[in-house]
């Protein structure tokens, strides 16, 4: 029996639009010393991106994709600490463009996994750590046989 035959239904609307799918972690971007907090986007969010990816700075329409653009959209909705307004984003304009671009492919590449294997993998890289680092107590605490 495969889990979608396993799986129940979503009994309505409302449950579906409960829940809490949206992954996000911390990253260390190579370059810079310290660490981003980055959030899966939003489908709205995404389609704010593109509509502005087809914008030029002025917010003139245009019949191209600015990359530019669509990369400093996405640092704007997709970096959650520190936060980034448009204007601060468009500042990174002189910064590494290949830091900038792995930036941005980090943030998309998140809403790729779902929030619960990811939360269940950092997890597990959790416990593992704790035991790569001789700590051998359980969950509650106290030491394990």
């Amino acid at each position: 029996m495969s889990e979608l035959d396993t799986t129940e239904y979503f009994l309505s609307a409302s449950e579906v639009l409960e829940q809490d799918d949206r992954a996000e972690t911390d990253i260390i971007v190579r370059g810079w010393n310290n660490k981003l907090r980055i959030r899966a986007l939003s489908f709205e969010e995404m389609t704010k991106i593109n509509e502005n990816s087809y914008k030029t700075e002025e917010g003139k329409a245009s019949d191209t994709m600015n990359q530019a653009e669509f990369s400093y959209w996405t640092i704007v909705y997709g970096v959650i600490r520190p936060r980034f307004n448009i204007t601060q984003a468009r500042k990174l304009k002189d910064n590494n463009g290949e830091i900038i671009k792995n930036l941005t492919d980090e943030i998309w590449n998140l809403g790729r996994i779902p929030k619960q294997i990811f939360d269940d993998y950092i997890a597990e890289q959790k416990r593992a750590t704790k035991l790569s680092n001789g700590d051998f107590s359980n969950e509650a605490g106290t030491e394990t046989e």
